[in-house]
């Protein structure tokens, strides 16, 4: 397989890159809807494992890693916001990820309500990104 390296990667003629600067990555696509986990559609792995989603409660889901690459103080979570989906009574629908440990990412989704309160909400993860940075 040729390569060409340009800066901190290294591309294959079959299109795939090879991380050379250590940090490892994991970026992904959610969708979310009912009482199920979040259904990934991963963009780029270099984990060397594929982490899958729970459903923990209601706007409450959990990214778990069995060999605990969540290393604290060098991971960075970033996560996108949704569109807001017709029918909820506010258009403030958030969402939030952090890291728990050192297997696990929380995601978190929510609305306002009537009232102006925050409330966990089921149904806000369409196409949202996730990228997952863990540097060496």
């Amino acid at each position: 397989m040729a390569e060409l390296t340009a800066g901190q990667y290294t591309v294959a003629t079959d299109g795939t890159h090879i991380n050379t600067d250590g940090v490892k990555r994991y970026v992904a696509l959610l969708n979310q809807s009912g009482t199920d986990a979040p259904v990934i559609t991963e963009l780029e792995n270099s984990l060397g494992e594929v982490p899958s989603f729970t459903y923990d409660d209601v706007g409450n889901y959990r990214l778990v890693a069995g060999t605990a690459p969540f290393t604290a103080d060098k991971t960075v979570i970033l996560i996108g916001a949704s569109p807001q989906p017709t029918g909820f009574t506010s258009p403030f629908g958030w969402t939030s990820a952090s890291r728990i440990d050192t297997t696990a990412v929380a995601v978190q989704t929510g609305n306002l309500d009537v009232a102006g309160q925050n409330v966990f909400a089921n149904g806000l993860l369409t196409a949202v990104a996730i990228m997952i940075l863990i540097y060496p």
